[in-house]
């Protein structure tokens, strides 16, 4: 059974609520402002992915190639800053987190 436009925006809308609320937590958290940027900046970029799904697809490409380019910034080598050990990125616990729910959709699709 194919998933309608309006299970789609409410599947969506869930994940969102449920990542902000998560993201909330992970920066109450911290009290390190960089890590905090960083995770808000994955948040971000795993928001416009999800929401990107109610787009149009030549519009969903856009943003894919958007999120590409960001991708390519973060995977430019950059010095380690000693005594820090960076623990895994909101962006990729959100991905799994996810991941479920994508490819249950995909299959309804």
């Amino acid at each position: 059974m194919a998933e309608t436009q309006s299970q789609r925006v409410k599947r969506i809308s869930q994940h969102l609520d449920e990542a902000r609320t998560s993201l909330e937590q992970d920066l109450a958290a911290s009290n390190d402002v960089t890590l905090k940027r960083i995770e808000v900046d994955a948040a971000t970029v795993v928001t416009l992915s999800l929401v990107s799904e109610l787009l149009p697809e030549q519009i969903q490409k856009q943003v894919t190639e958007f999120i590409s380019l960001h991708e390519q910034v973060w995977n430019t080598d950059a010095p380690v800053v000693v005594g820090h050990t960076p623990r895994k990125p909101l962006g990729e616990r959100l991905f799994h987190r996810f991941a479920f729910f994508s490819a249950h959709a995909a299959k309804q699709g």
